[in-house]
Order: C-alpha cells, then sequence, then structure tokens
C-alpha cells in the first residue's frame, strides 16, 4: 500500500509522535510511506529512512484564514496514487476530504487520540470558537475512524459516531527499557511532565509536591517539559529538563523512583506507559484512556482527577513501600510488552487493508 500521512504541525508531543511511529511501523512492514508536513523544521522525532518527507509549504499565520491556508495546502501535497490518506488531527481531516476529490481511489482515515473538542471548550481567547466548530464537526466526515483507547471510542459513540475501531497506542519497549542494576539516585526522584494546559494536571501534581513537601524533605523534583516558567507553582527543589531526543527521555525515566501524572483526560496516556516499561512506579490520576492499560494496585497506584490529596497519599506511600514499588513495577513492564509498536502497527496495517469505502 502506498500510505500519505498528514502532519499539520511537527511540535515535540505525543500525537506527532504516535503518528510517525505509525508510518515507521507500516515502512517496516514494506507498505511505502509518506508524511506530508507543514513547514521547514526539523522533526523532532525519529523517521524510518524509507519514509519520503514531502513538505507543505505554507506561510505561518494564526488566523482563520491562515488555518485555512495550511489545510488546503496540506490537501494539494498529497501524492496522486495515495491508497490511504491518513489524518491524526482534527484539521486534517479537512486536508483528508480536499485531497479525496483528486484522489478518488483513496481511502480516508482518522486516527482520533483525543476528543478534541473539549481542548477548546474551556479555553479562552478569540479564535477558539471556530476551532470548537471544526473539532466537532470532523468527526461527521467520511473517514472510516479509529480510536487510540476504549474509553475514547465511547466517548465518540455517545455523540453519535458509530463503526470506530479500537487500536491503542504503543511503545518501543527496547528503547524504553529499564537499566541493568538501576540507575537511582541517592535522593529519590519523583518525575513528572510540565504542561501548562489546565488539563494536563501539572498544577494539582505542584499542590501535592508542595503538600507533601511539608511532611516530608527526602525527595527531589524533576521535570520534563519546553517551558521551565511552568515551574512557578512549586515551593521545593526541582530539576527541569527539555530533552533532545527519546534517549534522554529514557534516562530522566529510568533516574526516578516514582513518575507521576496528573492529567484530566488523556485520550490514551503514553507517559506512564513508557515509565512502566522503564520499571519506573507509576501514580496516575483516572484520565480515562489509561483505563486500557493502568490498573490500580496492580501495575501503579490509580487515584481520583483533580484529587491534590490522594496524589500527594500515593506518593508517599511509594516512597516508603518497597514491596508495593517492586510489584508496581514487575507488573508494569509485562504490561508494556503487551503494547510495543511491532504488534500495534501490524493491528493498523489489518484495519488499513480491510476497510474499504
Amino acid at each position: 500500500m502506498k500510505i500519505t500521512f498528514l502532519l499539520i504541525s511537527i511540535e515535540r508531543s505525543g500525537g506527532v509522535r504516535v503518528t510517525i511511529e505509525i508510518a515507521n511501523q507500516l515502512a517496516k512492514l514494506k507498505h511505502c510511506c509518506r508524511l506530508i508536513v507543514s513547514g521547514d523544521e526539523e522533526i523532532p522525532f525519529s523517521v524510518n529512512h524509507e519514509i519520503e518527507i514531502i513538505r507543505s509549504r505554507c506561510a505561518k499565520v494564526s488566523n482563520h484564514l491562515g488555518i485555512v491556508n495550511r489545510v488546503m495546502s496540506l490537501a494539494k501535497a498529497v501524492p496522486a496514487d495515495s491508497d490511504v490518506i491518513v489524518a491524526s488531527y482534527y484539521l486534517t481531516t479537512y486536508s483528508a476530504i480536499l485531497a479525496k476529490l483528486r484522489v478518488r481511489s483513496a481511502r480516508l482515515f482518522y486516527i482520533v487520540q483525543g476528543y478534541e473538542p473539549n481542548y477548546f471548550c474551556q479555553a479562552d481567547g478569540s479564535n477558539q470558537w471556530f476551532s470548537y466548530y471544526l473539532a466537532c464537526y470532523s468527526y461527521r466526515l467520511p473517514l472510516h475512524k479509529t480510536a487510540i483507547s476504549s474509553w475514547l471510542s465511547n466517548i465518540l459513540i455517545s455523540h453519535g459516531v458509530h463503526d470506530v475501531t479500537v487500536i491503542n497506542n504503543g511503545i518501543n519497549s527496547e528503547l524504553f527499557s529499564p537499566c541493568a542494576g538501576g540507575c537511582l539516585s541517592d535522593v529519590p526522584i519523583i518525575m513528572t511532565v510540565g504542561n501548562r494546559r489546565p488539563n494536563r494536571g501539572f498544577f494539582d501534581f505542584c499542590d501535592a509536591a508542595n503538600l507533601l513537601w511539608k511532611r516530608r524533605k527526602d525527595f527531589r523534583i524533576l521535570i520534563i517539559g519546553t517551558d521551565s516558567n511552568v515551574t512557578n507553582g512549586l515551593n521545593l527543589p526541582f530539576d527541569f529538563l527539555i530533552p533532545c531526543n527519546d534517549e534522554e527521555l529514557v534516562i530522566a525515566y529510568r533516574s526516578a523512583l516514582i513518575y507521576v501524572t496528573c492529567s484530566h483526560e488523556e485520550g490514551f496516556g503514553l507517559t506512564p506507559l513508557e515509565a512502566m516499561s522503564c520499571e519506573t512506579a507509576v501514580v496516575c490520576t483516572d484520565s480515562g484512556g489509561v483505563r486500557d492499560f493502568a490498573i490500580d494496585d496492580e501495575n501503579c497506584l490509580m487515584v481520583p482527577v483533580r484529587d491534590v490529596n490522594q496524589i500527594a497519599e500515593a506518593i508517599d506511600r511509594l516512597l516508603d513501600d518497597q514491596e508495593c514499588r517492586a510489584r508496581l513495577i514487575e507488573q508494569g513492564r509485562k504490561t508494556a510488552l503487551r503494547f510495543d509498536w511491532t504488534i500495534i502497527g501490524r493491528q493498523y496495517e489489518r484495519v488499513f487493508c480491510e476497510k474499504q469505502n
């Protein structure tokens, strides 16, 4: 098959990572894969050398007209011999529809990675209404839908979207792997991701860490992110790391005793699975998509979203309870192996081959 993936941005994000990794796996399976990207920036993730990268030239304008221009630019760049066109973000669904007007034999797919209207309905800003309605309508477009978790699939179904196939996200379990002998520092490290978006729950983590620091001062915080100013709410020692590549991210996971994610809503939740694969004990909130792999008190400690006290208590428990940590670590690695990208890639291959317009 000749499979074309559409990326309207190539920032270092989970959605971009997932799209590129799906393309990588299908290229390994001897399919002809193309990435159409908007802009000239360097792609922040490893891309299989057999994948063709097509640059869509479009001026960077953030207003409504700029969005329309980027959507149309991606559509025009789709090769005429594409068998499959894949969107993985609400804006690229419109590019796929426009491309279909030229490439009539192509099959269209939408890899839904989150219920995107929720990203805009609570946010302020003059442009949010436009994005909100585009996101809502994207699910009505005639593309085959796959959802990255059962929870997300159920949300789509509740909004009248039917015939959704669930294919979970994956990880590279060889790269995201434990270090022989461990890489723990003298002071226990609690790792998290710093993100300003309210639904990512980072500020809940800050409140929980500050609360725990009042009880005990025998740990250190490691924050992974791109904006160090996000840490203003922390009143305790911490380190901030901007990882340049996945290898640096793996080293960070391995250095941590505990990984914490406090997200309010996740289509899947890739980072806790990566931490499990590196044999780092995980505390996570019940953010939806994580339910496809996270089981409380078996491979993680799961707490309610926004519950600062329970987040702090779960971290406190794992700092002291070595037996619990060992159990979570063992089961977490076993869980991660079930979600290796080689397995997930074949699931996408089967769906792309089976679905016919």
